[in-house]
């Protein structure tokens, strides 16, 4: 974003122009039809229909100076000028901007000096360089005692803000600092609401130069409101992307975060509108040129036929002739040499924003990147701390604790839930939602197991709860079961949390049934608060959580998350609800009957007694202390011998040293120094026999992902169910 275009135009002096005391008594037609026109091509040039403010500029500013209407001059020199500097045509727009100067100074025209030394002055700006910008304050600065002189505080303003926003982007925030205060000291009640945004806007720079995070934020807000309020998109663009520098600047990474993604969607819609003013800008330069060819074709004619008026007929037409033939093929060339620059401003134009677009793919592959992280690092702590509730839990000793330690695991399992819900809304970000199709649902079981994991959500105030599901629903059905869990457990934590006391439905109905499919309905019904329909409006904003929810614990993921995974199984989600009545949330999900479809890579059911794994001896790798000791003690319960080690180097002298003694390794893959992969690639040089299970935090996908996971034999994902873990181990282990 240019932030120099875009405090010009923020500060663009619309009303500068007062009657000049040098105009003599003009006719009344004749003003009036200049007004007409002055007034027409400022609709023009702000509406950036430049090709018209610049054909019609060029008229009215002929027929001012005729008339010695130098107000309306100066006023209409302004636009044209600043319509050609926008359509990049700078020559024109100096000539233009120093003509006014000198008519100013032979008038002695003060409002006039002012006006077009700041016109001339935005000239200089415009070539954007450190430079430049210098040369634009020292010719502000020497307009300053004009103005104060003339009283005219609208010019003050402009001045002082351009001054500071130019010393702003020189980073020169002391020097700033002046004049940012000179503005502030000038505000009325009259001054325009635009630049009351562009100057709230330069004073957060300025905080956020000198280091003052909470100012400088407040100060971007306050721009923002109001810039969106005159829908300024430019200016919005400009506090958005100092309002992102602000928070990183100071490692507030959420909120830059959060306008990042507003940003994102600003700057397409944007892109857009752009992409077909830049084609507008081309078309305006060849209208512009084919005027100026015009006018030039028409003086020469005329001063041929002045010239030739005293030959004779027979010669003139002669002449003429060929002049009409010379002009015409001169008009062709031009043309033609035209078009080939217009394509290959095109072909640049085109190549920028597919730059800016990678530019904006990378930045994505950035976040979901911090995001996976992020998250990992979290699950791995969380892993531990369930561990060690399980083991306490299981302790004699600790039996009268059981109830705190009951809660810190829940507290856990509740974060952990989060995380999940991280990962899950970027992986919808980004479009990587996984479709898992084929497994085994007991459904009755599952949405018991959830309910007991919501309970502790109310404890203080519990719930009842009521689990209805038809009799012709069998009890075994085949489809996605994660994804089936994860919007159960969002929809039924939500109408724990928002509900005290109170009662909730859990109700499935059969819909339809073919040969091998059926169709169910489910509800979930609470009678608690409600919803208001100012609420429902933003149900499904992602990260916007309702005004209840700031009496819960929640970030308001859960139905935006719900929403993308029923769309991707092509299901709506209904909510009927009104304030104080109670919420029902249902949809309709298909699934396969199981005596009709074979489920492939189906594990045996491991019963899990204190021999399972006795005479086996198991290496676990892990550089996180408390994760080693779960693991182990987990395993040591079946009755295994487990040999613990911190890296992926003490695992390779672990397994070199014991040879054939360790009968299975579990292996982390977040490792300093010598990550699971690395590892695994060193012990298969001297042992391809073992088997080695990825025992890890990561997303599955990434970790099946990688190149080096085809000398492993499987993966688990932390945390685990009992089940999964122990039959993974038996199927290898035998």
């Amino acid at each position: 974003m240019n932030f120099t275009k875009t405090c010009i135009f923020l500060f663009f002096p619309i009303a500068l122009y007062s009657q000049s005391s040098i105009e003599k008594a003009n006719d009344t037609i004749q003003t009036s039809r200049i007004d007409t026109l002055v007034k027409y091509v400022s609709k023009q040039y702000f509406s950036r229909n430049y090709a018209n403010s610049i054909e019609y500029g060029e008229l009215a500013r002929k027929l001012s100076k005729e008339n010695d209407y130098y107000n309306k001059y100066h006023q209409i020199s302004t636009y044209l000028g600043n319509s050609y500097l926008a359509i990049e045509d700078t020559v024109m727009a100096k000539d233009i901007f120093y003509e006014g100067i000198q008519i100013s100074k032979k008038n002695k025209d003060t409002v006039g000096i002012i006006a077009t030394q700041l016109d001339f002055a935005t000239y200089i700006a415009s070539k954007e360089s450190d430079d430049s910008k210098r040369e634009a304050i020292k010719l502000y600065k020497n307009l300053i005692p004009l103005a104060k002189k003339i009283k005219n505080t609208n010019k003050l303003q402009t001045l002082n803000a351009n001054i500071s926003n130019f010393y702003l982007d020189l980073n020169e925030p002391e020097n700033a600092k002046v004049y940012l205060d000179n503005f502030e000291n000038n505000i009325t009640d009259n001054t325009f609401v635009g630049f009351i945004g562009g100057f709230k806007l330069s004073k957060g720079r300025y905080y956020s130069l000198t280091g003052n995070y909470e100012k400088a934020k407040d100060n971007f807000k306050e721009s923002l409101l109001i810039l969106e309020d005159i829908n300024f998109t430019d200016g919005i663009i400009a506090v958005y992307e100092n309002i992102i520098e602000n928070a990183v600047k100071f490692k507030f990474y959420e909120e830059a975060y959060t306008y990042q993604t507003k940003l994102d969607t600003l700057e397409l819609e944007k892109y857009e509108k752009d992409k077909l003013e830049a084609i507008q800008n081309v078309t305006t330069k060849f209208k512009v040129n084919e005027i100026k060819d015009q006018l030039a074709k028409e003086i020469y004619l005329s001063e041929i036929k002045a010239e030739n008026a005293k030959q004779e007929t027979s010669v003139l037409w002669i002449k003429i002739a060929s002049s009409i033939l010379l002009v015409f093929s001169l008009i062709l060339l031009y043309s033609y040499l035209k078009r080939r620059k217009l394509l290959a401003n095109l072909i640049i134009k085109n190549k920028q924003y597919l730059e800016e677009k990678d530019r904006s793919d990378e930045l994505s592959k950035a976040k979901s990147l911090l995001f996976s992280n992020i998250t990992h690092e979290l699950r791995t702590p969380m892993y531990g701390i369930i561990g060690i509730s399980d083991i306490l839990l299981e302790e004699n000793q600790f039996k009268d604790k059981n109830d705190n330690i009951k809660s810190l695991r829940f507290s856990a399992e509740y974060l952990l839930t989060l995380v999940n819900n991280i990962l899950q809304f970027n992986q919808i970000e980004n479009n990587e939602i996984n479709i898992t199709k084929n497994e085994k649902i007991k459904v009755r079981n599952l949405i018991e197991n959830i309910v007991e994991s919501s309970k502790p959500l109310s404890e203080l105030n519990p719930n009842e709860y009521s689990i209805l599901i038809d009799e012709d629903i069998p009890d075994v059905l085949i489809g996605d079961r994660a994804t089936l869990a994860q919007i159960l457990i969002n929809l039924i934590n939500n109408a724990s949390k928002f509900t005290n006391d109170g009662l909730i439905n859990i109700t499935l109905e059969k819909i339809k049934q073919k040969d091998n499919t059926i169709e169910i309905s489910f509800h979930i019904k609470d009678n608690g608060p409600g919803i208001s329909p100012k609420e429902k409006m933003h149900l499904f904003d992602r990260l916007k959580p309702s005004s209840q929810s700031q009496d819960f614990m929640g970030t308001g993921l859960g139905l935006p998350i719900v929403k993308k995974l029923l769309d991707e199984k092509n299901s709506n989600i209904n909510i009927n609800s009104e304030s104080g009545q109670g919420t029902t949330i249902s949809f309709n999900l298909e699934f396969k009957l199981e005596n009709l479809l074979p489920i492939k890579n189906k594990t045996n059911q491991i019963k899990p007694n204190s021999l399972l794994l006795k005479r086996y001896r198991i290496l676990v790798v892990d550089d996180n202390k408390i994760n080693q000791i779960v693991t182990k003690k987990f395993i040591e319960k079946y009755g295994a011998d487990v040999l613990t080690v911190g890296s992926g180097k003490e695992s390779i002298i672990s397994l070199e040293e014991t040879d054939n003694n360790i009968d299975l390794v579990l292996m982390d893959i977040n490792m300093p120094e010598m990550n699971g992969f690395e590892a695994t690639e060193a012990i298969r040089k001297f042992n391809k026999t073992v088997p080695i299970l990825a025992l890890t935090a990561v997303e599955k996908e990434k970790v099946v992902g990688d190149h080096s996971f085809n000398l492993m034999n499987g993966v688990i994902i932390k945390p685990y169910s009992i089940d999964l873990f122990l039959s993974t181990l038996i199927k290898h282990l035998n």
